[in-house]
């Protein structure tokens, strides 16, 4: 039984249709961000400018020739957006396919497991960036004795696996320990999941406490080449004179989003009391809520009988979803695997729009060809790619809140 490569490219073809790519990327369990937010899949062009209404027409008073005097035009900004790209690479040896020659369903059966696991990778990796700065950095060094290192945030380490290059750097905008490029990345050799520890094989960079972590390939000290997530949209803190062409210090509140400080030990409460500095402030309609698994664990435990169960099934019950009651409406609560756990973000979730050059990510065949044969190896390869962004169109509709 022959594979020929047209009877390959037809298999993947029914396989990885554009629906099924999507249900498999854009999955509710575990990316619950990723999939709820909109999707506009027409981007074209250099930047698109994603329109603001932070505040509107002046020229109000009990008094008509004030009104008419005070008049102001409502304040209209614009964020320019423009995608990032992201890529995947997954390869099956010539030995692989022909050891399964002479079975067409366990070849394909594997090259399935393949192409799952690279798109599985890239979506895990758009999620987690939906939840980081833009910088590229994906955890900080907490200490660093021999070739272990622990995390400052243990939550982080659904960002690393067995097997991936790192490199660090002092801070976001300095140079990478080791110069501009790192001569050889570090190699995670083993992942503690329970400790939050990494092993990796040499301390190439000469990295310190402090210290933040990269994958290699998406540092860089001159531009931004990650996805602006929510840290970058909604700001703990105020100052950033700038974002995306568009000044933020006049309103810091409407531009940069609602700050609350709040409290590990009462989460609920801090998320009630989030929820009503939005609707004092922007008149926001907040309907979810994103927090890690620490401290949904936590709100679990504090919100006790309150939480609702679903008892669809006879003899079982689980949670189903969490519900607190805000001042404009129910707020749906949900743990998010890549949310820090130092932050809480509630959310008006039709504010939000996740911008793409085509699908959010797809599968290589621009020219036609879904596998390719590599020239440097025994081997055929399958690309994947995205060209993504974040935006939001009413940033002071949504709040965060530092725990």
């Amino acid at each position: 039984m022959t594979i020929t490569a047209a009877a390959l490219a037809a298999a993947l073809k029914e396989l990885y249709s554009g629906q099924s790519v999507k249900d498999l990327v854009y999955d509710k369990t575990h990316r619950p961000f990723l999939s709820t937010i909109k999707k506009d899949e027409n981007f074209a062009g250099s930047t698109y400018p994603l329109p603001i209404v932070w505040e509107d027409v002046g020229g109000r008073s009990a008094a008509f020739a004030k009104a008419q005097a005070n008049v102001l035009a409502s304040k209209i900004g614009a964020f320019d957006i423009d995608v990032v790209e992201n890529h995947g690479v997954a390869v099956i040896t010539t030995e692989a396919q022909l050891r399964s020659r002479n079975d067409k369903g366990a070849f394909l059966r594997g090259v399935k497991h393949m192409v799952d696991s690279l798109l599985n990778r890239l979506a895990n990796d758009l999620e987690s960036s939906l939840f980081r700065d833009g910088t590229g950095a994906i955890g900080i060094v907490s200490t660093m004795p021999a070739l272990v290192i622990t995390l400052t945030n243990t939550e982080e380490i659904t960002n690393f696996w067995v097997g991936q290059k790192l490199v660090c750097a002092d801070s976001a905008s300095d140079e990478i320990r080791g110069g501009a490029t790192a001569a050889t990345a570090m190699v995670v050799t083993a992942v503690d999941r329970q400790a939050g520890t990494l092993t990796v094989d040499a301390n190439t960079d000469s990295c310190v406490a402090g210290d933040l972590l990269f994958n290699e390939g998406d540092y860089t000290d001159t531009t931004t080449n990650k996805v602006f997530g929510l840290p970058a949209w909604l700001k703990d803190t105020t100052g950033e004179s700038s974002f995306l062409g568009q000044v933020r210090t006049a309103d810091d509140t409407r531009l940069a989003g609602v700050k609350h400080t709040g409290s590990s030990s009462d989460i609920e409460g801090s998320i009630i009391d989030a929820a009503h500095l939005l609707g004092r402030e922007s008149s926001g309609v907040p309907d979810k809520v994103l927090l890690s698994f620490q401290n949904f664990r936590s709100l679990v435990k504090e919100m006790g009988a309150k939480v609702q169960r679903d008892q669809t099934a006879t003899g079982q019950g689980g949670f189903r979803y969490l519900e607190i009651y805000g001042p404009k409406g129910l707020l749906t609560v949900m743990p998010a695997a890549f949310c820090p756990d130092h932050q809480i973000y509630l959310l008006q979730t039709d504010t939000w729009c996740l911008f793409s050059m085509g699908p959010a990510i797809q599968i290589d065949n621009l020219d036609g060809n879904r596998m390719l044969r590599k020239s440097d190896a025994s081997a055929n390869e399958v690309r994947a790619f995205s060209f993504v962004q974040l935006g939001c169109n009413a940033p002071g509709k949504n709040a965060i809140i530092s725990i």
